[in-house]
């Protein structure tokens, strides 16, 4: 009867280890997406913003959009340079490769900050493909 017990213990300690480390590997999937180096430069028609943003998910993952209550309007560009020309592009999506730093920065990747409220929350939202959105406090 006494090894019975300790068969059907050793067998709960096992099935217990089995979901903690389920529930470990599960969390550490989560990773996230981080956003440093926010910073804002205004300008006659439209502000733009900087930054820099790194995926650390174990998965690609790409940046949809973002907003802001101080602004009615964000979209995220591309700007390039060709035959002297320099061109200013709107984009959909930027793909965020894995554990790689993307600089949004000036004459390349920038966000577009149009329609300036009277809110003084410099709050920016992301959302992103896969990761839950990212909220950042501009100081």
């Amino acid at each position: 009867m006494k090894q019975k017990t300790m068969r059907q213990s050793k067998g709960i300690s096992m099935v217990m280890f089995f979901i903690a480390t389920i529930y470990i590997l599960g969390a550490t999937a989560q990773a996230a997406v981080t956003i440093h180096k926010l910073e804002i430069r205004h300008g006659h028609k439209a502000d733009a913003a900087y930054f820099e943003i790194t995926n650390m998910n174990d998965k690609t993952d790409a940046l949809l959009s973002v907003e802001s209550p101080a602004y009615g309007n964000v979209e995220i560009h591309t700007m390039s340079m060709a035959n002297n020309v320099m061109r200013m592009r709107r984009l959909e999506r930027v793909e965020l490769p894995i554990n790689e730093k993307v600089i949004f920065k000036r004459m390349g990747l920038h966000l577009m900050l149009f329609d300036p409220t009277d809110n003084k929350d410099m709050t920016f939202t992301f959302r992103f493909e896969h990761t839950e959105p990212v909220n950042v406090q501009l100081k």
